[in-house]
């Protein structure tokens, strides 16, 4: 059967195309020029329609390319796949990936060959449908798609001087499987036009790699290298960033701004809501102060998508914000990039409708107490642009090649900062170094974002201290914007509060005796300043547990809250004193100025004994419980550990002297405790 052929010049019919393509009978015939042979090409898909949009969206990319090199070995056409993670792909014969008979040559020594099978493989690492989907429930369903030829035909070619695409009209049968192994009842199935593409991968072929540093925030591929066969394997990681060059070398050089040759263009989807299309455009723009900080001006544009059909809108070289209306509640972030030298060549952001619950839910228990705007159902146009502006210009940086956009790299408050218009001062230094002159880069750059992150460090926890006083305003005042609400959802709405406070206070553990970053294979534990501050708003923190309980009579069963906040404020204590082994860990590793366990227990003493020679004389109920914990935990290690001997016996002191000045329940609390401690010192 012949199946008419759609074949499109995008570089014009004058001009040399990659290669020639043709459909004939149902086959992909493909013409090979000798100038290709040994070359490095890359290798991606593209969904031009869909039928399942929880399967992938109209316009997404693959979730990555892959590399691949043609070359000749008599009549056979080998295709090769270089595996730049892996000592063997930088060797002289890479493994072969497919074989191919050469049809017949042309007198330039152009191979023809019949390429139909390389258009329709479904290599593991080149998917036709993204990974993280939303069918695939959150990655809790792995999704197997069978390609049926019988039911599948190609649609035509386009091809320029440095792409060649072939369209097909697949059909495709979904197996999924629950947490990888239980397979899903039910025939399913998932039709789709799908572009397969050939590029090369760059304009230039001496993009130079550029090593990572474990300052910097970036994304990152590893390098394996035999450097001397007497050594072991040296292993580095090379960031992934755009190829972004000065207009004007020495006037760049020279600290000034100047225009990239090449900027990044978005253009934005004709299906995105007019309303959101303004709060788009300036998540993107906003990026182009950070890239002042590297010297550049106008580094990102933002256009309409074309309507005009001499524009390759399927080209892998075109960065693209999608629209779909779909369940995700996310806006996912992908690129097409070079594993060998980092290179991105383009990115796409993809729009969920569905995004914006999932903000608004964020935004309920960070604002409802603030802003009466948030606790409508359907959001104020102004408000739902605010959250499209701030997740997009999130999701730009990690288009940029930034990992963890955070205020704090490994931590991130449960909240929404709808005030934030511009990239963090972190981000906008990230961006100085990756993209800005080498100077960036020396030792003194370094220093400065060393400087920068221990500033993140304390961003993060004044963050955190703003989030829980919003909390605290708004569980005050939730029965007041819920006042005919069912006690289910009452008690459902207070209950989650409840756990993710909680859950946020036991974030600040990540910084007792935690490793703020891995240098050479070392890991560096958090400066004692950070440390010592970790432990005490935690505490901090406990002793204002109050408002937990502030629930008008008969709106909650009685069981359900009486005694939640003695519950969380004993649990988690215990955990913070528990962390006393990472903490002896870190010490071990630390200069002679980092966290010691004599810090770490004399903190948690003054903050719950009080600070001085005499132990506080006037104690709440859960502080007595906490002493009581506390005493006990170091009692139990004093027999081989000097720093908790040293503890204890300060402890004695400083309540014996509290005695004497106490009344009622504290001073029968403080007999008690040396009761204990005398009975524990004289075994």
């Amino acid at each position: 059967m012949l199946v008419a052929v759609i074949s499109i010049s995008a570089a014009g019919a004058d001009m040399p195309a990659l290669m020639r393509l043709d459909i004939k009978d149902g086959k992909v015939i493909a013409e090979i020029p000798k100038s290709l042979m040994g070359r490095r090409l890359m290798m991606a898909t593209r969904i031009e329609q869909t039928s399942d949009s929880g399967e992938g969206l109209a316009g997404q990319l693959s979730d990555n390319c892959i590399s691949i090199v043609f070359s000749l070995s008599g009549k056979e056409l080998l295709v090769d796949i270089p595996l730049p993670n892996s000592l063997e792909g930088n060797s002289a014969t890479p493994t072969v990936w497919k074989r191919y008979k050469v049809t017949s040559f042309k007198k330039d020594s152009t191979a023809v060959v019949d390429l139909t099978d390389l258009f329709q493989t479904q290599y593991s690492q080149l998917h036709t449908f993204p990974v993280k989907a939303y069918n695939s429930m959150g990655g809790q369903v792995r999704r197997v798609h069978t390609l049926k030829k019988d039911r599948s035909r190609f649609l035509g070619t386009e091809v320029s001087d440095s792409i060649a695409s072939v369209l097909s009209d697949s059909y495709y049968k979904m197996d999924g499987y629950v947490m990888g192994v239980m397979k899903i009842a039910g025939d399913y199935s998932v039709r789709a036009q799908v572009r397969k593409m050939i590029f090369l991968p760059s304009t230039k072929d001496d993009f130079p790699q550029m090593e990572a540093d474990p300052e910097v925030a970036t994304f990152t591929l590893q390098r394996r290298s035999i450097d001397d066969p007497a050594k072991p394997v040296t292993v580095k990681d090379i960031v992934r960033r755009w190829n972004i060059t000065p207009s004007d070398s020495m006037a760049w050089l020279a600290g000034n701004k100047v225009s990239p040759l090449k900027p990044i263009v978005f253009y934005v989807d004709t299906l995105l809501p007019k309303n959101w299309r303004p709060y788009v455009e300036e998540g993107l723009l906003a990026w182009n102060q950070a890239f002042e900080q590297a010297g550049f001006t106008d580094v990102i544009q933002v256009r309409d998508f074309p309507s005009e059909q001499s524009f390759f809108s399927a080209s892998p070289y075109i960065s693209r914000v999608i629209f779909a209306p779909s369940g995700m509640e996310e806006i996912e972030v992908g690129d097409l990039y070079d594993a060998s030298t980092g290179e991105i060549f383009s990115a796409q952001i993809c729009v969920h409708s569905n995004f914006i619950k999932k903000q608004h839910q964020e935004l309920l228990k960070s604002y409802a107490a603030v802003n009466p705007d948030v606790r409508y159902e359907n959001l104020p146009d102004s408000l739902a642009g605010q959250l499209v502006r701030l997740s997009v210009m999130n999701s730009v940086g990690k288009a940029l090649g930034l990992r963890d956009l955070s205020k704090k790299n490994t931590l991130t408050v449960e909240t929404v900062d709808i005030d934030q218009t511009l990239p963090t001062i972190y981000q906008q230094k990230a961006i100085a170094w990756l993209y800005g002159p080498a100077s960036n880069r020396n030792s003194e750059a370094a220093k400065v974002l060393a400087d920068l992150r221990m500033t993140s460090n304390l961003e993060y926890f004044a963050a955190l201290d703003d989030w829980t006083e919003n909390q605290k305003t708004l569980f005050a005042d939730i029965f007041g914007y819920f006042p005919d609400a069912s006690t289910e959802f009452v008690t459902s709405v207070v209950s989650g509060i409840q756990d993710q406070y909680a859950k946020n206070i036991v974030k600040l553990f990540q910084f007792v005796g935690g490793y703020e970053k891995t240098v050479y294979g070392v890991s560096i534990p958090y400066a004692a300043d950070i440390q010592s501050k970790a432990v005490k708003d935690v505490i901090s923190h406990l002793k204002d547990m109050d408002w937990f309980k502030s629930i008008p009579s008969g709106r909650l069963p009685y069981s359900t809250n009486e005694f939640i906040g003695d519950v969380y404020c004993t649990n988690i204590f215990n955990n913070l004193v528990s962390k006393y082994p990472q903490v002896q860990r870190c010490s071990m590793m630390s200069s002679s100025d980092g966290y010691s366990t004599d810090a770490f227990l004399r903190d948690i003493s003054s903050e719950i004994f009080g600070s001085g020679k005499t132990a506080k004389t006037k104690l709440m109920p859960i502080e007595m419980v906490w002493q009581t914990a506390f005493l006990s935990y170091v009692s139990n290690k004093i027999g081989d550990d000097v720093s908790c001997h040293e503890a204890f016996l300060t402890l004695r002191s400083r309540i014996y002297n509290a005695t004497l000045y106490a009344k009622g329940e504290t001073a029968e609390h403080y007999a008690y405790l040396l009761h204990v401690i005398d009975k524990k010192l004289n075994e």
